[in-house]
């Protein structure tokens, strides 16, 4: 078994890839902002039901995008200034009807400190054979579909966002629910203005809909669009089948795990910068400060001094398929993935280095 030292940046590298501005931030948020607009225009325009509902269908994606520039002002890696970022986060926040604060507690803090520790990671946490066999026959349906190929939407509407995201019910926000209850008052406030503003300007563009159609294209399917693209894409970035997860504290520092258990999935160039880079999740997680129009060349570099650490591939349907199909239940004890019988389908990295086929890691310079 070999040694292996991680490395990350020199000082001068990552000082300059956290350069942050408030008017490019502005810029950013506004040119976005138009894209929303826009992209509401296509889905209610009175011009014909397959145009509409091409717009409404691909809105997910445009919502998604607003989402990852208020991710980036959540984590303060967007504007110079803290009170810029928490203002533009909220707003970004707000089609997605997300709360900005409990966002924080659950993505910055529980998912970034605790990343893949079962129970603390409120993302794609598996469940063990164990687990599985002692939930009501429902729930491991449930379960199941989650795990497929058409379940992380669902999962991320029933178990993250009803749950974690949208009102302070959740076990951590409960003891300072006071802390998150505006932003929560202002979530609310959306669910239900939103749909009727829709309406509204929607009757304007086009009075030939009913307002079913209106409400259908214009909030419900880009709703349901919004929630299929981020449980796959949060699906996706700690979900493969040589990533482990863990039962309790892992045998790695922190500045380790994050390289160690993301992914970085590479789709075609253009549709990277279409998604804000937010598929480079090792270096986002190793430096979450790197704003995500740095974040490329930040993780090139991490790629390029860590040969054979930073689990890389490239995004296809049949490796999603693949993925979906092996990463059922975990083995916290022997490190492995299962099927729903308890059945290994894939070792982990962790697994394959504790029975010495792997490397050892030791240390990480982080700076």
């Amino acid at each position: 078994m070999t040694k292996t030292r991680l490395t990350w940046l020199d000082p001068e590298t990552s000082t300059k890839l956290r350069q942050r501005s408030d008017w490019k931030a502005l810029a950013i948020f506004l040119s976005q902002t138009l894209l929303c607009t826009l992209w509401f225009l296509g889905e209610t325009v009175d011009y014909s039901l397959p145009f509409n509902i091409v717009f409404s269908l691909s809105s997910g994606f445009i919502i998604g995008q607003l989402f990852v520039i208020g991710h980036d002002a959540c984590h303060q890696a967007l504007a110079k200034h803290r009170w810029v970022n928490e203002w533009i986060g909220r707003l970004c926040f707000l089609p997605a009807l997300h709360s900005y604060s409990l966002w924080n507690l659950e993505h910055n803090i529980n998912h970034h400190h605790h990343t893949n520790i079962k129970s603390l990671d409120p993302s794609w946490s598996p469940l063990s054979k164990d687990e599985f066999d002692n939930l009501p026959r429902s729930r491991q349906w449930l379960e199941r579909i989650y795990r497929s190929i058409w379940g992380p939407g669902l999962y991320y509407m029933n178990e993250v966002w009803m749950k974690k995201l949208c009102l302070p019910i959740s076990a951590e926000a409960r003891s300072k629910w006071r802390h998150y209850l505006p932003d929560s008052i202002l979530v609310v406030a959306v669910l239900v203005l939103q749909p009727i503003l829709l309406l509204i300007v929607g009757d304007f563009l086009a009075p030939s809909k009913s307002w079913w159609e209106l409400l259908l294209l214009s909030w419900i399917i880009p709703f349901l669009s919004w929630n299929w693209f981020m449980g796959n894409v949060v699906y996706l970035h700690h979900t493969h089948p040589c990533i482990s997860w863990f039962a309790s504290d892992p045998p790695f520092a922190l500045a380790e795990r994050q390289i160690l258990m993301s992914t970085h999935v590479v789709f075609p160039p253009l549709i990277d910068s279409l998604l804000y880079n937010i598929m480079a999740q090792n270096a986002h997680h190793l430096k979450p400060a790197i704003p995500f129009y740095n974040l490329g060349e930040a993780q090139g570099k991490l790629e390029t001094s860590n040969p054979g650490h930073v689990l890389t591939y490239h995004w296809t349907p049949l490796e999603h398929l693949r993925i979906t199909q092996t990463c059922k239940l975990y083995d916290f004890d022997r490190h492995c993935w299962t099927d729903f019988n308890g059945r290994p389908t894939a070792s982990t990295r962790l697994a394959q280095s504790v029975s010495g086929n792997g490397d050892h890691i030791t240390m990480l310079n982080v700076y």
